[in-house]
């Protein structure tokens, strides 16, 4: 069995990205297999290296058989299914980032049976069409649905840590659980999410302080306010340091619920403040909008209340909540 001339030597365009030599070594290591076990007795180990090396096109009966082998669709090992989901993802990111999540569930809502851990520990647009129907779902205000897409995206990143990004991921788990009433799963998933970030050479890694904010509400949803209060002071002390103003302003936003909640109403509010100065120049329009309404109940929590400010807030932050 030779084929023909693969894009390794005739320049071929390749398919969804990467070229089909690409995708099969990925997903032969991925499943564990040799290029011997791949090959099994229908094909040639040879043909598979050749293949892999990109210096054969492969015909459609040995696509067929190493897809067969490998456990994936004939389409996912060619690259179609990447021609599929690319074009309703880069929409969908449009529409969320519009504040349009009800479009973007639409737009995805077609792909979800190639949700599952395993298709996307290996395909990283997979990974990223399933985050943003999770996220989607989430601004809709539809909890266990997003819950369910995001642990299985949740056990999809641990798998292949090095291909997908798991701690946005973790947070956005602990989010939805506390959101949805699960205090306790909210806070078993974010411990744990703060104790991987600790294996690392630093825990300053991209996310981790989104990641303490939400584990500390989740606490702090709890009642438990001294241990959110003990998260968020260590946060604090990180990041004002080396922090981000992203990672600045998710601190100071939580620090300012919990001060609230501890009975000291202008601390939060010079929090608050402080939190929407940080994250003026950001690019996410909801959380903005989330810290907007946010502001608000701090406002009314002043004594005596601002009821004008609160009341002109919410109304700014209203359409991104939509």
């Amino acid at each position: 069995m030779t084929g023909q001339p693969g894009p390794g030597t005739d320049g071929t365009p390749t398919i969804g990205g990467d070229t089909f030599g690409q995708r099969l070594r990925r997903l032969r290591r991925a499943a564990g297999l040799s290029q011997v076990a791949l090959a099994g007795e229908q094909l040639h180990p040879s043909y598979v290296s050749l293949l892999e090396a990109d210096r054969r096109t492969p015909t459609p009966e040995a696509v067929a058989t190493l897809a067969s082998r490998l456990g994936v669709s004939p389409q996912e090992l060619t690259g179609e299914v990447s021609l599929e989901l690319e074009e309703p993802v880069v929409l969908a990111e449009s529409s969320l980032g519009l504040g349009r999540p009800t479009e973007a569930v639409l737009l995805l809502a077609p792909h979800t049976a190639r949700f599952t851990a395993e298709v996307c520990a290996r395909d990283p647009l997979t990974f990223r069409a399933a985050r943003a129907y999770a996220t989607a779902l989430e601004s809709c205000g539809r909890l266990d649905e997003a819950v369910a897409v995001l642990e299985t995206l949740h056990t999809a990143a641990h798998a292949a840590p090095a291909r997908q990004n798991w701690l946005p991921v973790a947070t956005a788990l602990v989010r939805c659980y506390r959101d949805a009433g699960d205090v306790t799963r909210a806070i078993e998933v974010g411990e744990a999410a703060i104790e991987r970030c600790r294996g690392f050479l630093s825990a300053r890694v991209d996310g981790h302080a989104a990641l303490v904010s939400t584990v500390a509400g989740a606490y702090a949803e709890r009642g438990d306010l001294l241990r959110a209060q003990l998260l968020l002071d260590d946060l604090l002390d990180e990041v004002s340091a080396t922090g981000s103003p992203d990672d600045q302003a998710f601190a100071c936003w939580n620090a300012a619920i919990n001060a609230v909640d501890r009975g000291r109403a202008a601390e939060g509010l010079q929090l608050a403040e402080q939190a929407a100065a940080l994250m003026d120049t950001g690019n996410d329009m909801r959380a903005r909008a989330r810290l907007l309404s946010t502001r608000a109940w701090v406002h009314l929590a002043q004594s005596p209340p601002d009821a004008m400010q609160a009341r002109e807030l919410l109304r700014t932050a209203l359409p991104a909540l939509i």
